[in-house]
């Protein structure tokens, strides 16, 4: 009785053991994926039920493109996680099921059926080569021709009466040939359509029909409970293929001084594995970049040969970038950690109301509240970060000497606050979509400037005064004089302040003076030689600015670039 007994209790013991190791085994189902720039962490966890001693968890189905080196794994509960692994289960070969010998046999005699009926193709071109050669022989001999010495006129009809004869019966022929020719195609074709129907039937035997098996990738967590216990377990990895760019909504409104700023991602992921009513984080890190910090090494002089160097010119883009003006009160309408709402008398809310903001000290994360569906088909999917209300300084900017247009430009101060990241730019203003921008916040300036586009209702032009431009010449000295007319008329109903943005060349040599005579009260920067007016224009009204600027050389030197 007591050997029953034992028998029974061990029964039970590893019936619990073998249960235990089934309901410990899940899908690894993305619960959560945090999305770097390059690149994504990914979330999985499940409750479990352990037995005493070493038990195993299994998530099957991880993504094939899993990085080993970062898998981790932790847990909830009373037991000592011991080791975490990647591996993958390849699927057994499938038996191929043999089709019948009698299906065999008569693919064997289709396939020869074939073999005869080409070879009969191959013979019937001969005879028909055979012919035509034959024919163009006849006619080509010198006695058909009338080209002998000897010929004489009952020769010469013999010749015709053969010619006659041998050419009805080269061309029945030929017409027999043609016939059997047409007869030995269809044939053929018949017989590939029947060979090619029964090597798919056969085909479908060998393989049942069945799909090819995929290998299941797992990630297995072996863990030690001293007793019987139940708890969770989670366990998350990096995979590479994975990432978000950053792209923004700049809406402006002529009425108010206000720019909303909404921040999005595009999404893509090629992971192998579909992320399903995942909770994401969008994270500005870069986890594939180097960690280790460079060092400096010693750096030693040493002569080479000089050039001689002309002066570099500073790009003219960045000479006449907008100046950063006052500051910009910057007030946030995101609704971190707000609560869905079933009364439907209010407005509905949008999915950037749904995320919230960490820095930490490697990058900012920005966490989703809501849930979204992530396939892993490499394309992109747009998710709403937040939205922000910027009071915002506006102002036109021109610089006429580039281009003869005015450009609204957007100017904020305190910017760092918005936890930016560079990325293209869509621009509304009133309502209208504008065109497209660029977002850069990676600068040292207090003043962050958007460009909001093209304003129409300026009309800007630039031109070189010809009678104005005079060269006087006192004994070895030459003295040009240049002068420039910038005329800006505004066309709409309402007044505009312009800020407006030229220069004057510098000298390169001390063999080149340059002066600036009249500025029509510019800003003038001697280092620079750039020129700045800050303009008001009533409506409708045009103004007419001019400045000149005198360049000394000596009287037998040519100059450029004036």
């Amino acid at each position: 009785m007591k050997t029953y007994s034992m028998i029974l209790k061990t029964f039970i013991f590893l019936s619990l053991m073998i249960n235990a190791n089934a309901a410990n085994t899940f899908k690894a189902k993305v619960e959560k994926a945090t999305v770097f720039l390059n690149g994504a962490q990914l979330f999985s966890s499940h409750d479990i039920v352990l037995t005493q001693g070493v038990n195993d968890i299994i998530f099957e189905g991880v993504s094939p493109l899993l990085q080993a080196p970062s898998l981790q794994a932790s847990g909830k509960g009373n037991f000592t996680i011991m080791e975490v692994k990647f591996d993958a289960v390849y699927p057994e070969a499938v038996a191929i099921n043999k089709p019948s010998a009698k299906k065999i046999k008569a693919l064997q005699f289709v396939s020869d059926s074939i073999t005869e009926v080409q070879l009969q193709l191959d013979e019937l071109a001969d005879k028909m080569t055979a012919l035509q050669t034959e024919k163009n022989i006849l006619l080509g001999n010198r006695l058909i021709k009338g080209e002998t010495k000897r010929d004489t006129l009952n020769l010469f009809k013999d010749a015709m009466d053969y010619l006659r004869t041998r050419l009805s019966n080269i061309n029945s022929e030929t017409y027999k040939i043609r016939r059997e020719q047409n007869l030995r195609n269809q044939l053929l074709t018949n017989l590939q359509e029947r060979q090619n129907t029964m090597s798919e039937m056969i085909s479908q035997v060998e393989n049942n029909g069945a799909p090819t098996p995929q290998a299941n990738y797992r990630v297995i967590v072996s863990v030690l409970a001293e007793l019987p216990t139940a708890g969770s377990i989670s366990v998350n990895y990096f995979v590479a293929q994975a990432g978000w760019i950053p792209e923004y909504d700049l809406r402006a409104d002529n009425n108010t001084n206000k720019l909303q700023l909404t921040h999005k991602a595009r999404i893509t992921q090629n992971t192998g594995i579909d992320w399903t009513n995942a909770l994401l984080t969008l994270a500005t890190g870069a986890p594939m970049q180097s960690t280790i910090k460079p060092d400096l090494t010693p750096a030693y002089l040493s002569f080479y040969n000089a050039y001689q160097k002309q002066k570099g010119k500073k790009n003219q883009a960045d000479m006449f970038a907008p100046q950063t003006l006052s500051l910009s009160e910057v007030t946030t309408s995101s609704k971190s950690g707000a609560t869905l709402n079933d009364d439907e008398t209010k407005d509905a809310t949008f999915a950037y109301e749904w995320t919230s903001v960490t820095e930490n000290m490697l990058n900012t994360e920005y966490d989703v509240k809501l849930r979204y569906n992530i396939p892993a088909d490499g394309k992109q999917h747009l998710v709403a970060i937040q939205t922000k209300d910027l009071k915002t300084n506006y102002n036109l900017s021109t610089v006429p000497k580039l281009d003869a247009n005015a450009y609204l430009l957007a100017k904020i101060t305190g910017w760092e606050d918005l936890n930016l990241i560079p990325g293209n730019s869509r621009i509304y203003f009133d309502g209208s979509y504008i065109g497209e921008s660029y977002i850069d916040p990676n600068t040292t300036n207090d003043t962050l400037i958007l460009s909001m586009g093209r304003d129409k209702g300026i009309v800007i032009s630039r031109k070189k005064l010809k009678d104005k431009t005079k060269e006087r010449v006192l004994l070895e000295e030459k003295t040009i004089s240049v002068t420039y007319e910038i005329m800006i008329k505004n066309t709409k109903s309402v007044s505009t302040e312009l800020h407006l943005d030229d220069q004057i060349p510098l000298s390169s040599t001390p063999a080149i003076v340059v002066k600036m005579t009249e500025s029509s009260k510019a800003k003038y920067d001697q280092e620079t030689g750039k020129l700045e007016w800050d303009i008001t224009l009533k409506p409708k009204e045009t103004k007419k600015i001019s400045f000149t600027y005198e360049v000394k050389i000596p009287k037998d030197k040519v100059i450029a670039g004036l």
